[in-house]
C-alpha cells in the first residue's frame, strides 16, 4: 500500500514537472518570438503636441513584446505630460499599439508673480509662457489671484477664485453679447469680486457670489434692452440680483 502511494505521488510529479516545463517553454516561446514585438505605434488626437514627445514619454519600442505591454502603465506616463488629459492606450493584434490622446485646451492666461501660464478649462497649467509684447497669449488674463503662492506647469491650481474666474468666462462665452466684445482681463480679487475688463468697453463688469449663468443672461438682456449699447462709464455690477447696479 505504502509503495502504491509513494509510485503515484512519483508520477504526479514527474506530470507535473513536465506541465510546468511546457508551461515555462511555451511562456519563453511568446516572450521570445518575433511574432509579437511591437511593428506599428500609431497615435491619434493630436493637435498642439508631437508624435515624438508622445513616444519618448510612452516608452513604447520595437523591441516590446505586445502580449507583455502593460497599457494602463503606458497611459499613465503619457498622462504626466501637462497638455494630456486623457490617453487611452490599446493594444491590436498582432503587432499594434494605438494610442489616443485628448489635448488641454488653454482657455486663459494666468499672470501670477511675473510669470505667465495657460490655463484650461479646469484649472490645469498646461504650460509657462515667455512674457514678450509681440506674443499672442490665449484667452484674457487672470490676474490677483489672492489664495495661490506657487504655480507650476502641470499643476491642478487650487484656488476658488480661479475656479470663479472660469466660471465667469463660461457664462459670458454662452451669449450673444461676447461675439461682438473680447475679454481683455478678468482680476479675480476675491470669489465675490471679480472686475472684467473688455477692450471694447470704457467701463468695468463687477461679477461675484456664484450663479454666473444666470448673471449673464441678465447682462444680456440688459444689452438687448438697450438696443446693444451699453453705455456706462465706470461700472456694471451684476451681482445683486435682478437690480443691475451701473454708473
Amino acid at each position: 500500500m505504502v509503495r502504491t502511494r509513494i509510485l503515484g505521488a512519483l508520477k504526479a510529479f514527474v506530470v507535473l514537472s513536465v506541465l510546468g516545463g511546457g508551461a515555462w517553454a511555451f511562456y519563453c516561446y511568446l516572450h521570445e518570438s518575433e511574432h509579437w514585438y511591437v511593428q506599428t505605434i500609431r497615435i491619434e488626437g493630436l493637435s498642439r503636441l508631437d508624435e515624438w514627445t508622445i513616444l519618448r514619454q510612452a516608452r513604447v519600442t520595437t523591441e516590446d513584446n505586445l502580449l507583455f505591454l502593460d497599457e494602463q502603465a503606458v497611459a499613465e506616463r503619457v498622462m504626466a505630460l501637462p497638455y494630456v488629459r486623457q490617453c487611452v492606450v490599446r493594444r491590436e493584434f498582432p503587432d499594434t499599439v494605438s494610442i489616443w490622446i485628448e489635448e488641454r485646451e488653454p482657455v486663459a492666461t494666468l499672470l501670477h508673480h511675473n510669470r505667465a501660464f495657460a490655463i484650461d478649462v479646469e484649472g490645469v497649467a498646461v504650460e509657462e509662457l515667455p512674457l514678450s509684447r509681440t506674443r499672442r497669449f490665449p484667452g484674457p488674463f487672470i490676474t490677483e489671484l489672492p489664495d495661490v503662492d506657487i504655480v507650476e506647469a502641470g499643476q491642478h491650481i487650487e484656488s476658488e477664485s480661479l475656479t470663479d474666474a472660469l466660471g465667469v468666462l463660461h457664462a459670458f462665452n454662452s451669449i450673444a453679447l461676447a461675439e461682438h466684445v473680447t475679454i481683455a482681463e478678468l482680476a479675480a480679487r476675491n470669489r465675490n469680486d471679480i472686475r472684467m475688463y473688455c477692450e471694447e468697453l470704457p467701463f468695468e463688469i463687477r461679477w461675484g457670489r456664484g450663479d454666473y449663468d444666470l448673471q449673464a443672461r441678465r447682462l444680456e438682456v440688459l444689452w438687448e434692452y438697450k438696443d446693444r449699447s451699453l453705455d456706462f462709464e465706470q461700472y456694471c455690477d451684476l451681482r445683486f440680483g435682478r437690480d443691475i447696479a451701473a454708473r
